[in-house]
C-alpha cells in the first residue's frame, strides 16, 4: 500500500532552504520512503543521502514521522552539510 508523503511546517522551512537540485532529490527520496516505508513498530526515523555536484559533496538528513493509520509519511525536519570534494 502507498503511503502519502508530506512536510510539516519545519520540515518544509529547512527544504525551501535547500538549492533547487537538492530539494528535488528530497522528494525523490520521499516517494521512495511513501512506496518502501520502513516497518513497525518505529514511527520516527532518520534517512540521509549524499549527492555530489560541482565540486562539492552535499550530505543531506530527513527526519520523518510515518502514521500507519493515515498512510503518511511527514518529514519534520530536513539537515544539509555541504564539503569541497577531495581533490
Amino acid at each position: 500500500m502507498n503511503y502519502v508523503p508530506g512536510f510539516a511546517p519545519d520540515g518544509k522551512a529547512d527544504w525551501l532552504e535547500l538549492e533547487q537540485d537538492l530539494q528535488e532529490l528530497v522528494l525523490d527520496e520521499m516517494d521512495r520512503l511513501a512506496l518502501d516505508p520502513p516497518p513497525p513498530p518505529n514511527t520516527l526515523f532518520l534517512t540521509d543521502f549524499v549527492h555530489e555536484g560541482d565540486g562539492v559533496r552535499h550530505y543531506v538528513w530527513l527526519r520523518f514521522v510515518v502514521n500507519r493509520t493515515a498512510l503518511t509519511i511527514t518529514v519534520i525536519g530536513i539537515a544539509h552539510y555541504a564539503r569541497a570534494r577531495p581533490s
